[in-house]
Protein backbone atom coordinates (compact mmCIF):
# COMPACT_ATOMS: atom_id res chain seq x y z
CA UNK A 1 0.00 0.00 0.00
CA UNK A 2 1.18 3.70 -0.62
CA UNK A 3 1.82 5.96 1.64
CA UNK A 4 0.05 9.19 1.95
CA UNK A 5 0.96 12.58 0.51
CA UNK A 6 1.22 14.83 3.46
CA UNK A 7 -0.32 18.44 2.22
CA UNK A 8 2.69 21.73 3.05
CA UNK A 9 0.99 23.41 6.70
CA UNK A 10 1.27 26.81 4.69
CA UNK A 11 0.78 25.92 1.13
CA UNK A 12 1.17 27.77 -1.86
CA UNK A 13 -1.47 29.07 -4.22
CA UNK A 14 0.29 26.50 -6.48
CA UNK A 15 0.10 23.47 -3.76
CA UNK A 16 -3.14 24.06 -2.74
CA UNK A 17 -4.78 20.73 -4.45
CA UNK A 18 -7.23 18.56 -3.40
CA UNK A 19 -5.32 15.71 -1.21
CA UNK A 20 -3.78 12.76 -2.66
CA UNK A 21 -6.01 10.07 -1.47
CA UNK A 22 -4.76 6.58 -3.49
CA UNK A 23 -3.97 5.63 0.25
CA UNK A 24 -6.30 4.02 2.09
CA UNK A 25 -4.59 5.44 4.61
CA UNK A 26 -5.81 9.39 4.88
CA UNK A 27 -9.49 8.91 5.66
CA UNK A 28 -10.14 9.91 8.76
CA UNK A 29 -8.88 14.07 8.46
CA UNK A 30 -10.95 13.54 5.31
CA UNK A 31 -14.21 12.62 6.77
CA UNK A 32 -13.87 15.75 9.36
CA UNK A 33 -13.36 17.85 6.19
CA UNK A 34 -16.63 16.45 4.39
CA UNK A 35 -18.77 16.94 7.87
CA UNK A 36 -17.69 21.03 8.15
CA UNK A 37 -18.33 21.58 4.55
CA UNK A 38 -21.72 19.99 4.76
CA UNK A 39 -22.23 22.35 7.79
CA UNK A 40 -20.83 25.42 5.54
CA UNK A 41 -22.65 25.02 2.66
CA UNK A 42 -25.43 25.03 4.77
CA UNK A 43 -25.29 28.40 6.79
CA UNK A 44 -23.72 30.13 3.75
CA UNK A 45 -27.08 31.24 2.50
CA UNK A 46 -27.41 32.83 5.56
CA UNK A 47 -24.02 35.07 4.72
CA UNK A 48 -25.38 35.70 1.03
CA UNK A 49 -28.82 37.26 2.13
CA UNK A 50 -26.51 40.07 3.41
CA UNK A 51 -25.41 40.66 0.16
CA UNK A 52 -28.93 40.11 -1.68
CA UNK A 53 -30.48 42.36 0.59
CA UNK A 54 -28.15 45.50 0.94
CA UNK A 55 -25.33 45.13 -1.05
CA UNK A 56 -21.97 45.10 -1.53
CA UNK A 57 -21.51 48.21 0.99
CA UNK A 58 -23.54 46.17 3.80
CA UNK A 59 -21.13 43.35 3.33
CA UNK A 60 -18.16 45.53 3.99
CA UNK A 61 -19.73 46.97 7.70
CA UNK A 62 -20.34 42.52 8.03
CA UNK A 63 -16.88 41.99 7.40
CA UNK A 64 -15.16 44.83 9.27
CA UNK A 65 -17.79 44.42 12.14
CA UNK A 66 -17.10 40.66 12.77
CA UNK A 67 -13.40 40.57 12.21
CA UNK A 68 -12.66 43.19 14.44
CA UNK A 69 -11.09 42.13 17.26
CA UNK A 70 -13.90 44.58 19.51
CA UNK A 71 -16.38 42.21 18.36
CA UNK A 72 -15.55 38.68 19.39
CA UNK A 73 -19.13 37.89 21.12
CA UNK A 74 -20.14 37.80 16.97
CA UNK A 75 -17.91 36.39 15.84
CA UNK A 76 -18.24 33.07 18.54
CA UNK A 77 -22.10 33.12 17.89
CA UNK A 78 -21.27 32.97 13.93
CA UNK A 79 -18.77 29.96 15.01
CA UNK A 80 -21.48 27.86 17.06
CA UNK A 81 -24.18 28.79 14.93
CA UNK A 82 -21.93 26.93 12.17
CA UNK A 83 -20.88 23.94 13.84
CA UNK A 84 -24.08 23.87 15.36
CA UNK A 85 -25.64 22.71 11.96
CA UNK A 86 -23.33 19.79 12.11
CA UNK A 87 -24.59 18.09 14.58
CA UNK A 88 -27.01 16.22 12.60
CA UNK A 89 -25.71 16.65 9.68
CA UNK A 90 -22.93 14.08 8.38
CA UNK A 91 -24.03 11.07 8.92
CA UNK A 92 -24.70 9.39 6.19
CA UNK A 93 -22.62 11.33 4.07
CA UNK A 94 -20.00 9.95 1.73
CA UNK A 95 -16.44 10.95 1.03
CA UNK A 96 -15.02 10.41 -2.09
CA UNK A 97 -11.14 9.20 -2.58
CA UNK A 98 -9.34 9.99 -5.22
CA UNK A 99 -6.41 8.54 -7.40
CA UNK A 100 -3.40 10.39 -8.63
CA UNK A 101 -5.50 12.07 -11.31
CA UNK A 102 -8.03 12.57 -8.82
CA UNK A 103 -10.76 10.45 -10.54
CA UNK A 104 -13.18 9.17 -7.26
CA UNK A 105 -11.96 5.19 -6.77
CA UNK A 106 -13.73 4.64 -3.61
CA UNK A 107 -15.63 6.22 -1.10
CA UNK A 108 -16.05 6.73 2.90
CA UNK A 109 -19.55 6.91 4.59
CA UNK A 110 -19.84 8.55 8.12
CA UNK A 111 -22.06 6.19 10.62
CA UNK A 112 -21.82 8.47 13.49
CA UNK A 113 -20.68 11.70 14.29
CA UNK A 114 -20.72 14.14 17.55
CA UNK A 115 -19.34 17.46 18.19
CA UNK A 116 -19.12 19.05 21.45
CA UNK A 117 -18.29 22.39 22.92
CA UNK A 118 -16.66 21.38 26.38
CA UNK A 119 -15.59 25.52 27.04
CA UNK A 120 -18.94 26.47 25.93
CA UNK A 121 -19.49 28.80 29.22
CA UNK A 122 -15.65 29.95 29.74
CA UNK A 123 -15.05 33.25 30.29
CA UNK A 124 -12.20 33.05 27.93
CA UNK A 125 -12.92 33.64 24.03
CA UNK A 126 -10.46 31.85 22.73
CA UNK A 127 -12.00 28.43 24.84
CA UNK A 128 -15.18 28.94 23.70
CA UNK A 129 -13.98 28.53 20.23
CA UNK A 130 -13.12 25.39 21.18
CA UNK A 131 -14.64 22.09 19.52
CA UNK A 132 -14.20 18.27 20.30
CA UNK A 133 -15.10 16.53 16.75
CA UNK A 134 -15.83 12.52 17.02
CA UNK A 135 -16.38 10.11 14.04
CA UNK A 136 -16.13 6.62 12.76
CA UNK A 137 -17.38 4.93 9.83
CA UNK A 138 -16.47 2.40 6.64
CA UNK A 139 -15.58 2.12 3.03
CA UNK A 140 -13.93 0.92 0.27
CA UNK A 141 -11.93 1.24 -2.61
CA UNK A 142 -9.62 0.14 -5.41
CA UNK A 143 -6.16 0.66 -5.04
CA UNK A 144 -3.72 -0.49 -7.86
CA UNK A 145 -1.12 -2.71 -5.31
CA UNK A 146 -4.11 -3.86 -2.88
CA UNK A 147 -6.95 -4.24 -5.51
CA UNK A 148 -10.30 -3.92 -3.20
CA UNK A 149 -9.68 -2.66 -0.22
CA UNK A 150 -11.98 -2.56 3.00
CA UNK A 151 -11.70 -0.28 6.14
CA UNK A 152 -12.71 1.43 9.55
CA UNK A 153 -11.64 4.30 10.75
CA UNK A 154 -12.02 7.20 13.68
CA UNK A 155 -10.69 9.90 14.84
CA UNK A 156 -11.18 11.93 18.17
CA UNK A 157 -9.83 15.57 17.84
CA UNK A 158 -10.25 19.19 19.05
CA UNK A 159 -10.03 22.33 16.90
CA UNK A 160 -10.00 25.66 17.61
CA UNK A 161 -12.01 27.89 14.85
CA UNK A 162 -11.04 31.29 13.84
CA UNK A 163 -12.82 33.23 10.93
CA UNK A 164 -12.13 35.67 8.40
CA UNK A 165 -14.69 37.55 5.82
CA UNK A 166 -12.85 39.09 3.01
CA UNK A 167 -15.00 42.55 2.68
CA UNK A 168 -15.39 43.36 -1.31
CA UNK A 169 -15.47 39.39 -2.55
CA UNK A 170 -17.38 38.43 0.68
CA UNK A 171 -15.61 35.41 0.86
CA UNK A 172 -15.56 33.74 4.45
CA UNK A 173 -12.47 31.50 5.75
CA UNK A 174 -13.47 29.72 8.11
CA UNK A 175 -9.71 28.02 9.74
CA UNK A 176 -9.93 24.74 12.05
CA UNK A 177 -6.47 24.75 13.78
CA UNK A 178 -6.01 20.99 15.45
CA UNK A 179 -5.49 21.64 18.93
CA UNK A 180 -5.20 17.83 19.97
CA UNK A 181 -5.75 14.35 18.60
CA UNK A 182 -6.82 12.39 21.15
CA UNK A 183 -7.57 8.72 19.52
CA UNK A 184 -6.88 7.62 16.03
CA UNK A 185 -8.44 4.18 14.48
CA UNK A 186 -7.66 2.57 11.24
CA UNK A 187 -8.49 -0.83 10.49
CA UNK A 188 -8.14 -2.85 7.03
CA UNK A 189 -11.17 -4.88 7.09
CA UNK A 190 -10.59 -6.50 3.86
CA UNK A 191 -7.79 -6.23 1.19
CA UNK A 192 -7.31 -8.55 -2.20
CA UNK A 193 -3.86 -8.59 -2.01
CA UNK A 194 -2.40 -11.50 0.00
CA UNK A 195 0.97 -9.89 1.24
CA UNK A 196 -1.28 -6.90 2.67
CA UNK A 197 -2.99 -9.69 4.54
CA UNK A 198 -0.17 -10.83 6.24
CA UNK A 199 1.19 -7.38 7.05
CA UNK A 200 -2.26 -6.27 8.30
CA UNK A 201 -0.79 -5.29 11.45
CA UNK A 202 1.93 -3.38 10.03
CA UNK A 203 -0.12 -1.44 7.86
CA UNK A 204 -2.60 -0.37 9.98
CA UNK A 205 -0.36 1.11 12.70
CA UNK A 206 1.12 3.10 9.40
CA UNK A 207 -1.79 4.18 8.60
CA UNK A 208 -2.35 5.56 12.03
CA UNK A 209 0.11 7.53 11.48
CA UNK A 210 -0.50 8.79 8.34
CA UNK A 211 -3.77 9.90 9.90
CA UNK A 212 -2.34 11.77 12.39
CA UNK A 213 -0.10 13.44 9.78
CA UNK A 214 -2.91 13.83 7.64
CA UNK A 215 -5.06 15.60 10.77
CA UNK A 216 -1.98 17.50 11.98
CA UNK A 217 -2.19 21.00 9.73
CA UNK A 218 -5.71 21.56 9.99
CA UNK A 219 -7.59 22.96 6.89
CA UNK A 220 -9.98 25.95 6.13
CA UNK A 221 -13.31 26.36 4.48
CA UNK A 222 -13.92 28.95 2.21
CA UNK A 223 -17.36 30.43 1.12
CA UNK A 224 -17.57 33.16 -1.68
CA UNK A 225 -20.51 35.14 -2.85
CA UNK A 226 -21.74 32.74 -5.33
CA UNK A 227 -22.70 30.23 -2.74
CA UNK A 228 -19.60 27.80 -3.52
CA UNK A 229 -17.62 26.45 -0.61
CA UNK A 230 -14.26 24.68 -1.09
CA UNK A 231 -11.95 22.81 1.14
CA UNK A 232 -8.39 23.98 1.30
CA UNK A 233 -5.38 22.49 3.48
CA UNK A 234 -3.31 24.06 6.13
CA UNK A 235 -4.42 27.76 6.37
CA UNK A 236 -5.15 28.79 2.89
CA UNK A 237 -4.03 32.06 1.69
CA UNK A 238 -6.62 34.88 0.05
CA UNK A 239 -5.55 33.89 -3.51
CA UNK A 240 -6.34 30.25 -2.82
CA UNK A 241 -7.75 28.17 -6.19
CA UNK A 242 -10.32 25.30 -5.70
CA UNK A 243 -10.25 22.01 -7.68
CA UNK A 244 -13.57 22.01 -10.44
CA UNK A 245 -15.11 19.20 -12.16
CA UNK A 246 -14.85 18.15 -15.05
CA UNK A 247 -18.39 19.15 -16.74
CA UNK A 248 -19.46 23.34 -17.04
CA UNK A 249 -22.36 24.20 -14.21
CA UNK A 250 -25.45 25.59 -15.19
CA UNK A 251 -26.90 28.41 -13.45
CA UNK A 252 -29.67 28.20 -11.10
CA UNK A 253 -29.01 24.57 -10.02
CA UNK A 254 -28.00 22.52 -7.29
CA UNK A 255 -24.84 20.93 -8.04
CA UNK A 256 -25.23 17.50 -6.65
CA UNK A 257 -22.36 15.70 -7.56
CA UNK A 258 -19.81 16.82 -10.94
CA UNK A 259 -17.17 14.20 -10.90
CA UNK A 260 -15.31 11.14 -12.81
CA UNK A 261 -15.36 7.82 -11.22
CA UNK A 262 -12.92 5.08 -12.26
CA UNK A 263 -15.33 2.14 -12.16
CA UNK A 264 -14.21 -2.01 -12.65
CA UNK A 265 -15.90 -4.97 -12.77
CA UNK A 266 -17.17 -6.13 -9.62
CA UNK A 267 -17.70 -3.03 -7.70
CA UNK A 268 -20.05 0.10 -7.68
CA UNK A 269 -19.97 3.68 -7.44
CA UNK A 270 -23.59 5.37 -5.40
CA UNK A 271 -24.25 9.39 -5.33
CA UNK A 272 -25.86 10.62 -2.47
CA UNK A 273 -28.30 10.83 -0.17
CA UNK A 274 -29.73 14.22 -1.42
CA UNK A 275 -33.44 15.07 -0.48
CA UNK A 276 -36.08 16.10 -3.58
CA UNK A 277 -38.70 17.72 -2.45
CA UNK A 278 -42.19 18.35 -4.04
CA UNK A 279 -41.95 19.94 -7.83
CA UNK A 280 -38.02 19.71 -7.57
CA UNK A 281 -36.68 18.36 -11.20
CA UNK A 282 -33.43 16.45 -11.09
CA UNK A 283 -31.03 16.45 -14.45
CA UNK A 284 -28.27 13.68 -14.97
CA UNK A 285 -26.19 13.85 -17.53
CA UNK A 286 -23.49 11.22 -18.12
CA UNK A 287 -20.94 9.49 -20.43
CA UNK A 288 -18.76 6.68 -19.83
CA UNK A 289 -15.57 6.43 -21.85
CA UNK A 290 -12.98 3.02 -21.49
CA UNK A 291 -9.84 4.37 -19.79
CA UNK A 292 -6.25 4.55 -21.69
CA UNK A 293 -8.60 5.25 -24.93
CA UNK A 294 -10.01 1.69 -25.09
CA UNK A 295 -13.91 0.60 -25.92
CA UNK A 296 -16.35 2.03 -23.55
CA UNK A 297 -17.89 -0.59 -21.08
CA UNK A 298 -21.45 -0.10 -20.30
CA UNK A 299 -22.81 0.91 -16.41
CA UNK A 300 -26.41 -0.21 -15.29
CA UNK A 301 -27.77 3.16 -13.58
CA UNK A 302 -30.66 2.72 -10.63
CA UNK A 303 -32.33 6.33 -9.07
CA UNK A 304 -33.53 4.60 -5.73
CA UNK A 305 -35.35 5.19 -2.53
CA UNK A 306 -33.00 5.42 0.54
CA UNK A 307 -35.06 1.89 1.49
CA UNK A 308 -33.90 0.29 -1.61
CA UNK A 309 -30.68 1.63 -1.21
CA UNK A 310 -30.05 0.19 2.29
CA UNK A 311 -30.79 -3.05 0.98
CA UNK A 312 -28.25 -3.06 -1.93
CA UNK A 313 -25.53 -1.56 0.05
CA UNK A 314 -25.80 -4.15 2.97
CA UNK A 315 -25.88 -6.73 0.35
CA UNK A 316 -22.60 -5.44 -1.26
CA UNK A 317 -20.65 -4.59 1.85
CA UNK A 318 -21.58 -8.35 3.47
CA UNK A 319 -20.06 -10.38 1.12
CA UNK A 320 -17.64 -11.24 -2.30
CA UNK A 321 -19.27 -9.81 -5.58
CA UNK A 322 -21.29 -12.33 -6.41
CA UNK A 323 -23.37 -12.28 -3.58
CA UNK A 324 -24.94 -9.81 -5.59
CA UNK A 325 -26.78 -12.10 -8.31
CA UNK A 326 -30.42 -12.90 -7.81
CA UNK A 327 -30.59 -9.13 -5.35
CA UNK A 328 -34.41 -7.64 -6.54
CA UNK A 329 -34.87 -3.95 -5.53
CA UNK A 330 -37.69 -1.51 -6.36
CA UNK A 331 -36.24 1.29 -8.84
CA UNK A 332 -37.91 4.63 -9.45
CA UNK A 333 -35.86 4.25 -13.26
CA UNK A 334 -33.10 2.22 -14.29
CA UNK A 335 -31.05 1.82 -17.40
CA UNK A 336 -29.00 -1.08 -18.28
CA UNK A 337 -25.56 -1.05 -20.25
CA UNK A 338 -25.38 2.62 -20.36
CA UNK A 339 -22.74 4.75 -22.18
CA UNK A 340 -24.24 8.15 -22.40
CA UNK A 341 -27.55 9.29 -20.62
CA UNK A 342 -29.25 12.53 -20.40
CA UNK A 343 -32.03 12.29 -17.77
CA UNK A 344 -34.55 14.89 -16.66
CA UNK A 345 -37.23 14.43 -14.75
CA UNK A 346 -39.18 15.37 -11.48
CA UNK A 347 -39.44 12.38 -9.10
CA UNK A 348 -41.88 12.34 -6.27
CA UNK A 349 -40.81 13.73 -2.71
CA UNK A 350 -37.87 11.73 -0.53
CA UNK A 351 -34.47 10.80 -0.13
CA UNK A 352 -32.98 9.62 -3.18
CA UNK A 353 -29.34 7.56 -3.86
CA UNK A 354 -28.09 7.17 -7.83
CA UNK A 355 -26.07 3.68 -8.05
CA UNK A 356 -24.01 3.08 -11.07
CA UNK A 357 -23.57 -0.41 -11.16
CA UNK A 358 -20.83 -3.26 -12.54
CA UNK A 359 -21.55 -6.05 -10.40
CA UNK A 360 -23.60 -9.32 -11.26
CA UNK A 361 -26.75 -7.41 -9.86
CA UNK A 362 -27.22 -5.52 -12.85
CA UNK A 363 -29.29 -6.79 -15.89
CA UNK A 364 -26.24 -5.09 -18.48
CA UNK A 365 -23.84 -7.72 -19.99
CA UNK A 366 -21.22 -4.96 -18.95
CA UNK A 367 -19.47 -8.10 -16.36
CA UNK A 368 -19.24 -9.99 -19.25
CA UNK A 369 -18.21 -7.69 -22.44
CA UNK A 370 -15.32 -5.62 -21.92
CA UNK A 371 -15.12 -7.01 -18.15
CA UNK A 372 -11.01 -5.96 -18.61
CA UNK A 373 -11.28 -2.08 -18.78
CA UNK A 374 -11.92 0.28 -15.94
CA UNK A 375 -14.80 2.27 -17.05
CA UNK A 376 -14.52 6.06 -16.57
CA UNK A 377 -17.45 7.38 -15.60
CA UNK A 378 -17.74 11.32 -15.82
CA UNK A 379 -21.41 12.95 -14.36
CA UNK A 380 -23.05 16.03 -13.69
CA UNK A 381 -25.91 15.43 -11.50
CA UNK A 382 -27.78 18.70 -10.43
CA UNK A 383 -31.49 20.08 -8.77
CA UNK A 384 -33.45 22.86 -9.11
CA UNK A 385 -36.14 22.92 -5.93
Amino acid sequence: MSGMQVAPENPSPQDEKPRNIGSVASLAPLVLILALTIVYDQFKHQLRGHIDAAGITYADWVGNFINSPDNEAARTELISRVVGVMRDTPVGKSLPLRDEQQRVIGRFRINEATVSQPAANSPIAQERRRYDVRMKGDGELWHSAGGRVRFSGSADVQYVINTNVVAREFKVYAYFDCLEIREITFEITHVDNLLARIFSGFVNDAGKRAIQEGIMPGFTIITQADGKSYVAPGRATLDFKPREGPNKEEQGWETLSNDVRLLRKDFRDYLGPFQAPAGAELRINLTVAGEGGKPAPGVDLLLVHAEAFKQYDDRYMSGTPGNMAGLEIAAVEQRWSTRELAYAGRPEPGMYYLVIDRTVFGKGDQTAQLSDIAAEVSYYVRMKR
